[in-house]
């Protein structure tokens, strides 16, 4: 008898146990991001590459996954990702910036090979990006709207947390040589500098 009742109350007492240990609903993770955590990820001479090394798919995760550690993550392209595949020719960079656009790039600067399609090109291109084309050296010497200076500017100082980052854009003075001179021709005459005059 003594047996059967110390078996019963063992039943209950495992019962119970049971019943007290039922796993309560998962708390959500918070990642407590510090204010001052600053990552600038950037690509350069992509050339598009769509699908070259991670690609912009992967980019665009790691952006992301990276947003979600740090409070200020910033994205810059630093030239030549217009030119050089299939789709870059096809639609003259345009490609190309809806996919930098669909990414999140925060600044863009020149490359050599984004003078390629032509200035009135160019032209379409940076007004159909979101980002920010910084451009401090590339100057406008001709008679017709000088779109690079209200285009772009010159440098940029982003305020994250109580840091100041500034970011430059300078395109090298060799673009004259790289490209198609006559690009930065008017009437025959030159009339585009890259290295940005006196100053």
């Amino acid at each position: 008898m003594k047996s059967r009742f110390f078996a019963g109350v063992l039943c209950l007492v495992m019962l119970f146990g049971l019943v007290a240990c039922k796993p309560e609903e998962p708390v959500p993770f918070t990642v407590l991001k510090d204010p001052e955590d600053v990552v600038v990820l950037f690509t350069n001479d992509v050339h598009c590459g769509i699908d070259g090394n991670i690609g912009y798919a992967g980019l665009s995760a790691y952006k992301k996954s990276m947003s979600e550690k740090y409070a200020h993550v910033l994205l810059v392209d630093c030239g030549d990702f217009t030119s050089g595949e299939y789709e870059g020719t096809v639609s003259k960079g345009e490609y190309l910036v809806d996919i930098a656009n669909s990414v999140g790039y925060d600044y863009m600067i020149f490359g050599n090979h984004e003078f390629d399609y032509g200035m009135d090109q160019l032209k379409k291109l940076v007004a159909a990006s979101n980002a920010q084309f910084l451009n401090c050296n590339v100057t406008y010497t001709g008679n017709g709207e000088d779109w690079m200076k209200t285009s772009t500017k010159p440098y940029e100082i982003k305020t994250c947390g109580e840091m100041k980052i500034g970011f430059i854009g300078v395109t090298t003075p060799n673009t004259i040589l790289s490209t198609t001179p006559a690009i930065f021709m008017e009437d025959g005459k030159n009339v585009f500098d890259f290295a940005g005059g006196e100053d």
